[in-house]
């Protein structure tokens, strides 16, 4: 993945010695000359207890000292902290405690808790049958936003959902849903890293060019990275991670509307804005829990093969002041120093499409399916 190539780049360009890991047979790590060890784990949403297993027999084979999970796979990491902590002595978990993670990815209780603290959010309701569902509607004015507790990569949201689109929404005690006032304006994201509470790191970026299937709507994954500084970001964040003493990385996500931003919801774990740092050694400093002289200067990446794909399915409007910069700055899997992991990412690319038709699945299903963990 793209964020984790950053993340190991980062590291052994500090002199870190990188071991990368995933549950995939063909990743773009394994063509990276900045990874030292490459190694094939257990699925951590449909092997966990074994992926943990895996996770400490490499720790203990090449003395590691620090594990950083990219992805939700931190969520399974962060359960099993107690195993974990007792077999690898000394090796910091840079995952934030399970009982944290489960409050910031709740789309629910994540809202109710900023609401306490007096920070912006958007009137956010729960919903956990059809009957509730359908008061809710009624109950907030203007446009909505319907989505469940727990999703990923813009799954299962709807803007603005038309009665019929309602109508297939079924939400239940097991899988509750939110309905959320719509916020006009544009989508910021934050990326940043806490520890114990205290925000060592903070960017904005702009949030335009997504690709995926509910693009035209905004939403789906980003594919460009553009540092862009917004007011109120960044004191948001120091409230809420410090009223839970939070350590690990984050992504925020704001709607800037008529009264500034308003947070809608938070990742607590890696995302795509760690490219704002990849060329940032101060980052991996505090990455590895030293101090640096300043706080490292954010600067803008694409992603371009997301990027040309959404031009070329006309999800990207030629017109659009903001795509030249991005066409034109670095990207996020191609260094000239690093060539190898575009046809690595290829590569995985193929072997996901091969894997879906085989059974009939959609290839976003078969590349997300190993996570789909949650935080309980």
């Amino acid at each position: 993945m793209p964020a984790s190539l950053a993340m190991c780049r980062l590291l052994k360009r500090h002199g870190a010695s990188v071991i990368g890991t995933d549950s995939l047979a063909v990743t773009p790590l394994m063509f990276s000359n900045c990874v030292d060890v490459n190694a094939t784990t257990a699925s951590p949403a449909l092997r966990p207890d074994q992926f943990i297993n895996d996770l400490i027999a490499l720790a203990k084979q090449h003395d590691v000292t620090h594990i950083f999970p990219m992805y939700e796979e931190g969520f399974v990491v962060s359960k099993f902290r107690q195993k974990l902590e007792h077999e690898l002595k000394g090796t910091e978990l840079f995952i934030g405690k399970l009982e944290h993670l489960a409050l910031l990815d709740d789309k629910f209780n994540f809202i109710e808790h900023c609401e306490k603290l007096d920070l912006p959010v958007p009137k956010t309701i729960f919903v956990a049958s059809t009957d509730a569902l359908n008061t809710a509607v009624k109950t907030i004015d203007g446009e909505i936003v319907v989505k469940p507790v727990f999703s990923r990569f813009a799954n299962n949201i709807y803007l603005r959902p038309t009665p019929e689109e309602l109508a297939t929404i079924q939400p239940c005690e097991e899988n509750p849903w939110v309905v959320q006032e719509l916020i006009i304006g544009d989508v910021i994201s934050s990326y940043g890293i806490c520890h114990q509470g205290v925000v060592k790191v903070h960017a904005d970026y702009n949030n335009e060019f997504v690709t995926g299937a509910k693009s035209n709507q905004g939403l789906g994954a980003s594919s460009s990275f553009q540092p862009r500084q917004l007011q109120g970001t960044r004191e948001f964040a120091n409230k809420l991670f410090e009223s839970i003493n939070y350590t690990g990385q984050y992504g925020l996500d704001f709607i800037l509307g008529p009264n500034g931003p308003a947070c809608i919801e938070c990742n607590p774990r890696s995302t795509s804005g760690v490219h704002l740092y990849e060329k940032c050694p101060d980052f991996a400093k505090i990455l590895l829990g030293s101090d640096a002289e300043r706080e490292p200067h954010p600067s803008g990446a694409s992603n371009h093969l997301q990027l040309f794909r959404s031009i070329a399915s006309g999800e990207t409007k030629l017109n659009n002041p903001r795509l030249p910069q991005s066409i034109f700055c670095r990207d996020v899997i191609f260094d000239l120093f690093d060539p190898k992991p575009v046809k690595g990412f290829r590569k995985m690319l193929d072997q996901i499409k091969t894997i879906a038709e085989e059974r009939n699945q959609p290839a976003a299903d078969v590349f997300f399916e190993d996570l789909a963990c949650e935080p309980r």
